[in-house]
This record gives C-alpha cells, structure tokens and sequence, in this order.
C-alpha cells in the first residue's frame, strides 16, 4: 500500500510541476500577445489621424503590411496559447484522473479501519489499557494506540485534501475550457481580418501605376532589407559563436551540422515551384539600373508547403519590410537559410527543425508580385546562390 501511494505522489509532483512550466509559458504569451494588441491599436490610431487615401498606392500598401505583419503575430501567438491551453487541460486531466485513484484507495482504506474500529476497536482498546500488567505497559500501549489513532486523522485530512483538490482542479479546468473556446473565437475573428486587409492590400496592387519615384523607392527599401537581413545573420552567427566559446551550444552537441556543406547541389527544394527572380545582379527594366538578389524567388501557389531543406535551429522569426514573414534556420558552423514572404508559420524560435519538416506556407506577405518564396543561404555571413545547393 505504502509504494502504491509513494508512486501516485510521484506522478502527481510530476504532473504539478509540467502544469507549473505550462503556466509560466502561457503567462508569457500573454504578455507577448498583449503587446502586439497595443501595437496594433497604435497603428490604429495613427492611420486615423493620417489621411490614407491620400497618400500613394505605395504608402498605403506599405501600411496595410505594417498590419498584416501585427496581425500575423497575433494569430502565432493566438495558435500558440491554443497549444499550450490544450496541453494544460490533457495535464489537468491526468492529474483529476490521478487523484480521483488515489481518493478511491484512500476510501477504501478509511472504511476498511472504520469497520474494524467498529466492530474490535473500542472493545480491544480498552482491554489492552485495562489488561496491562504494570503501568509502564499501559503507557506503552496508550501510546501505541494514540500512534494509530493519529494516523486515522491524518488519512481523514487526505481524504479531504484530495477533495478539495479535486474540486480546484474541476474548476480550473472549466476556465481553462472557456478559456480555449475564447481562443478559438479570437483566432478565427483575427483571421477574418487578416484576410479582409490582404484583400484590401491586392486591390491596390491591382490599381498600381508604377511611377519612377515608386521604382526608385523599391529599389531602395530592397537594399535597406538586405542590409538589415545581413545584419541579423551578423548577429546571430556572434551569439552563436560565443555560446559555443562558452560551451553553452547544446542544442548542436547531437548534430553533425558538417554534413551541411557536404550536401551541397543535393538539397531539396523548400516549395514546388518555378524561378521568379535568379539569385545576384538582375538589370531594372525601367530604372536601366542593376538590382542585387541576395536569394531565389519561387513562383508557388499560396498556401504550399515550405520545407526545412536540412536539419537546424530556429534562430529567428520576424517580419521585415519587403520578405514579410520570415523565418531563419541555424545550420550550425556558419551556414544559415533564410524562408521570406511567408503567411503562416508552424514553428519558434530555438526549436529543432529536420530536414523536410513543414515550417510555414507560402504567402505574398512583404510581396508586390503574389505569391511567392524568397529563399537566401548564408555562409560565412555572406550570401551563396541557393540554385548551387538545390539539386
């Protein structure tokens, strides 16, 4: 009996502890979820005071963007708290289910001494104190029965612990319930909007007359979001170093990242599609200029599947003005791929990716041409051509 309720406390303590790392996550997200709420309410305020329609097509789409990618980290975040909410209940469960065991033993335990009590207890007692030889025996066998009637109200203060438990547990559970319905509610209105203002956004596309002062200006912000983008891979490659320096690369101690260069020209491509833009200098129709493609543009349909093309970490996700969302794969050793133009995204930061594991689906965020897959490798922190690494 004793092992039995030594291995329910274990998987109780267990189940405690996973509730409490949940809650922790969950709490987090709110915060991170709040924040996109007041920024999206912010953009809100200062398009009102803005007169929009005034502006250029360019500037209006430019906005549009800066609420696609809010919204867009809203409905992650949304998707994320829905994960974690569903795991919460499945632990919440278990651990109703545990205790609901454990009372259930316990009862039987209790009524099995209270029967005895009945039946011997009073009789026996009391023959044991009044049958003692001497004083000190009588002493010894008070105590003895003190010991065991203080274990009957410690099993009694079980028995209604685990009650009260059970019923916070039920209660929790309801709200957490309410909870994920609300999210549910929440995800589906967010997508509402999402979809309402990209169809906003392809309308203006659809009425766009390129001026040269709108060329001009792409090919700038072009050139910014490759600054900015390089600057990223800069970045993480120096914290990935000093982590290693430090020892604290853990998250790459089981993985073979060499294999990496040695799987050049036979990686699968990320999404099934057709080359839009080449990789390197391609010459500006209208500005009689040389524009700079530091990846590939695949032509897809909106909605495929974009695929890890090998085994990393996910050392960022973020929206840049121009690739939309983006996501950064860490191939350890150097070696980064870069996924823009995203709409959904399947994954977070620091999670381990396989290689053809789904990590988003295509989109045309950050794009004036559709749908479409910007796909980058850095190496060394410079930028390689993708079509050299794809087979």
């Amino acid at each position: 009996m004793k092992t039995v309720f030594v291995l329910f406390i274990l998987g109780i303590m267990t189940l405690v502890v996973f509730a409490q790392e949940v809650v922790k996550e969950l709490e987090k997200n709110q915060e991170a979820l709040n924040t996109v709420r007041e920024e999206i309410e912010s953009l809100k305020k200062q398009i009102a005071k803005t007169n929009i329609k005034s502006s250029s097509n360019l500037e209006q789409i430019k906005i549009i963007e800066n609420e696609l990618a809010l919204l867009s980290k809203a409905k992650l975040l949304l998707r994320k708290e829905s994960r974690l909410l569903k795991k919460k209940i499945d632990i919440t469960r278990q651990e109703m289910k545990e205790r609901e065991e454990k009372l259930k033993k316990l009862r039987t335990h209790y009524a099995q001494r209270v029967v005895h009590t009945y039946k011997y207890g009073r009789i026996q007692n009391l023959e044991l104190l009044l049958g003692a030889k001497s004083f000190n025996t009588a002493m010894v066998r008070y105590k003895y029965l003190s010991f065991f009637a203080e274990q009957e109200r410690r099993i009694v203060n079980k028995l209604r612990f685990e009650i009260e438990r059970i019923h916070n547990l039920q209660e929790n559970l309801n709200q957490d319930l309410q909870r994920y319905e609300a999210n549910f509610k929440e995800k589906e209105h967010e997508q509402q909007k999402y979809l309402a203002r990209k169809k906003e956004k392809n309308e203006l596309i659809k009425q766009f007359k390129w001026t040269l002062a709108d060329q001009q200006k792409r090919l700038k912000d072009a050139e910014q979001e490759y600054q900015r983008l390089y600057q990223i891979i800069v970045q993480l490659e120096r914290q990935r170093r000093l982590r290693e320096k430090k020892g604290e690369a853990q998250a790459y101690s089981s993985l073979n990242f060499k294999n990496f260069e040695k799987a050049k020209g036979g990686l699968s491509w990320p999404v099934n599609g057709s080359i839009l833009h080449k990789y390197g200098k391609q010459k500006d129709p209208i500005l009689k200029t040389t524009i700079k493609n530091d990846g590939i543009d695949i032509k897809a349909e909106a909605g495929s599947q974009v695929k890890a093309v090998f085994t990393g970490i996910v050392s960022m996700v973020t929206n840049l003005s121009g690739l939309g969302n983006t996501i950064i794969l860490d191939h350890g050793s150097g070696y980064y791929t870069v996924y823009s133009h995203l709409d959904d995204i399947f994954v977070e930061r620091d999670e381990l990716i396989e290689t053809g594991n789904i990590i988003g689906l295509v989109g045309d965020s950050g794009s004036l041409e559709g749908a479409k897959l910007h796909f980058a490798v850095f190496v060394n922190q410079r930028t390689e051509n993708p079509q050299s690494w794809l087979r």
